[in-house]
């Protein structure tokens, strides 16, 4: 079995400034884990997910970052996606 990759909200967090701190951190981290979890439930589509993303990440880091922490997010649905329906499954042993 592989390991499950980094959480996602640690990868959230890496890329929100430092500057951003208290009650607007946690505001924002939760904004950004709705659209994640709505993404990785199936309510929302990949590029709909990237579309908002972006929204929000333009407010705070330039295009080459904002570009990078979105890659780093969809493989993480990807996996999450792909571990959720194999546990659906009932396998226990799977590849991504």
């Amino acid at each position: 079995m592989i390991p499950r990759p980094q959480n996602i909200t640690s990868i959230v967090n890496k890329y929100i400034p430092n500057e951003i701190r208290g009650i607007e951190r946690i505001n924002l981290i939760s904004m950004i884990n709705v659209i994640i979890e709505s993404t990785i439930a199936g309510d929302k589509e990949i590029d709909e997910c990237v579309n908002d993303l972006k929204e929000i990440f333009s407010q705070f880091l330039d295009e080459e970052n904002v570009n990078k922490a979105i890659d780093e997010i969809i493989r993480a649905i990807k996996i999450e996606r792909a571990i959720r329906v194999a546990m659906m499954k009932g396998r226990r042993k799977f590849t991504v």
